[in-house]
């Protein structure tokens, strides 16, 4: 395919910096910019263009400013509004010229006014549904609106231990999932994932528990706002007996239509935990926990052997 060429005019300032507007059908992709000064000297640079995104970068300039390509748009609002008060004005002096025209008469008078008022409404619809077709279609309302980009999703690696909430104790046997990795906690309780969706947590299961735990990274695991972190070590309080008293409370709520909870969510088959605080002193563990968007929050304290909501 034979190479296009393209020909503007380019400035320099007095440190020999030279700058040059690229032409508006320049194609994406990579091009060679020549610049050949009045003496015969000649400066070569690499140009990337980027449509989509109306972005123009130099790649190795060498001194090298290039301004930016943006697209143009016809000042649609500006013309809008010129027809607008253009035909105000022409209703006004037609009106006055009817006016003075006219019957004398009152009844003649407010007919003429309502007709008058009748034809400024419908210019005025008019105009504006044509303005708003038009920055419409030139994409105007792009420029001044434009779409948030979507939040990029974070990819999380992290290695820790499942472990007794009251006595720190390693807890063997417990099975976490997360993406498309699985692992059984060993007799130090431990577990590993490499590069999974943080948004999804991590999916927690053991012959005791009543139902399934969906375990939710807090925003001091994730800590900065960036699309990739690594977080060393992890612990995760368990406690099947605990876990079960939390699910049994959670149905309680939902059979009584109580808080965030309806009879409906009994068919779910994991309960989200948004965050787990304990405090072994106490023998309490707060928890967070989520359905549909909403929280609730649950405190747990040991007693003996087992485990009871504390409202």
């Amino acid at each position: 395919m034979p190479e296009q060429e393209w020909v503007t005019q380019a400035t320099a300032d007095e440190s020999g910096e030279w700058s040059a507007q690229v032409v508006s059908d320049v194609p994406s992709g990579m091009h060679t910019i020549t610049v050949v000064g009045e003496d015969g000297t000649r400066s070569d640079a690499l140009l990337y263009v980027d449509r989509e995104t109306e972005e123009v970068r130099s790649l190795m300039s060498g001194g090298l400013f290039v301004s930016r390509a943006d697209a143009v748009v016809p000042p649609a609002f500006a013309l809008s509004m010129f027809v607008f008060l253009t035909v105000i004005v022409l209703l006004a002096v037609n009106g006055v010229r009817l006016g003075v025209k006219a019957d004398r008469a009152e009844r003649k008078r407010h007919r003429h006014g309502r007709n008058a008022m009748a034809a400024c409404l419908a210019a005025l619809a008019i105009s504006f549904f044509a303005g708003v077709l038009v920055n419409q279609s030139v994409g105007a309302f792009d420029r001044f609106f434009p779409e948030r980009p979507a939040a990029r999703p974070v990819r999380l690696s992290l290695s820790g231990a499942v472990v007794d909430p009251i006595s720190s104790v390693p807890v063997a046997g417990v099975d976490l999932a997360a993406g498309d990795t699985a692992v059984r906690t060993d007799e130090a309780g431990r577990f590993a994932f490499s590069d999974i969706d943080a948004a999804a947590g991590m999916r927690l299961t053991h012959p005791a528990l009543a139902r399934a735990l969906r375990v939710r990274f807090s925003s001091r695991v994730l800590g900065a706002d960036r699309s990739r972190v690594n977080a060393f070590p992890i612990y995760v309080p368990f406690d099947a007996a605990m876990h079960n008293a939390l699910i049994y409370a959670v149905d309680a709520d939902a059979r009584a239509s109580r808080g965030i909870w309806s009879p409906g969510d009994l068919s779910d088959q994991e309960l989200d935990l948004l965050e787990v605080k304990t405090d072994a002193p106490k023998a309490t563990v707060d928890v967070i926990v989520g359905n549909g968007g909403e929280s609730a929050p649950y405190r747990l304290k040991k007693e003996g052997e087992g485990w009871v909501v504390v409202r």
